[in-house]
């Protein structure tokens, strides 16, 4: 379990990604979009009107975002707390106490680029339309694109990947409720793979090779990753 160059294709899980069920209307990702929205039009009504009367929408999609976080968190903390107890009685008192060798989250910037992209797009954006026209207006659309980028990594720091003695968890809090643990008997092998962007950014992803699929996982700090492979013998 070493340092490897994936040179065979990788069989990535989908099941972190799956859409949740039911009605869309009440899907995170729609809700994210109609708070972001929200306060897109109250700009757009701002810079057209020159009246700070809109501004009301742009707090008011502040807040149903700050809403949508805070329920994102308990209903993912729910389940992990319904994990972790049924966890806790499966295991025998003579069984060894389970140790944390590594825990993180995914960066944002490479899960969505095109969040990341639509970001800078009204950052540049607004300074292009203020240095050509001078109307300082239009400035709220580079704020905008900064309020956009916080959100998408605020939410994403719901989303995290642990890795103990005895299994590897992911957790996933949006755009839906997620939950996958592999279990240290059911991994074959740990890989690492770093391309020159992540290279570049300090970013290198994790494949946890298994006998049906290859999951891979973009992590920060790619030394400690490193070190995670070597010591998980």
């Amino acid at each position: 379990m070493g340092k490897t160059q994936l040179s065979r294709p990788t069989v990535v899980s989908q099941r972190l990604a799956r859409d949740e069920s039911g009605p869309w209307i009440t899907r995170k990702s729609v809700l994210f979009q109609l708070g972001s929205l929200l306060i897109l039009a109250s700009i757009l009504l701002t810079i057209y009107f020159r009246s700070r009367t809109y501004i009301l929408f742009g707090v008011s999609g502040l807040l149903f975002l700050c809403a949508l976080f805070f329920w994102c968190f308990w209903s993912a903390s729910r389940k992990d707390d319904r994990v972790l107890l049924r966890s806790v009685k499966n295991k025998s008192e003579e069984s060894q106490p389970e140790e944390m060798l590594f825990f993180g989250h995914s960066p944002w910037i490479f899960d969505r680029p095109s969040l990341f992209l639509t970001g800078l797009l009204f950052i540049f954006g607004g300074v292009a339309f203020v240095l050509f026209s001078g109307d300082i207006y239009f400035l709220l659309l580079s704020v905008f694109g900064m309020v956009f980028m916080m959100q998408v990594w605020s939410f994403w720091q719901l989303n995290s990947f642990t890795m103990t003695t005895e299994r590897a968890i992911f957790q996933q809090a949006y755009p839906s409720n997620a939950y996958l643990e592999i279990l240290r008997e059911q991994v074959t092998g740990l890989a690492f793979d770093q391309n020159f962007v992540q290279r570049v950014s300090g970013v290198c992803t994790l494949v946890i090779q298994t006998i049906d699929e290859d999951i891979r996982v973009k992590l920060k700090h790619p030394k400690a990753v490193l070190k995670l492979i070597d010591s998980y013998v």
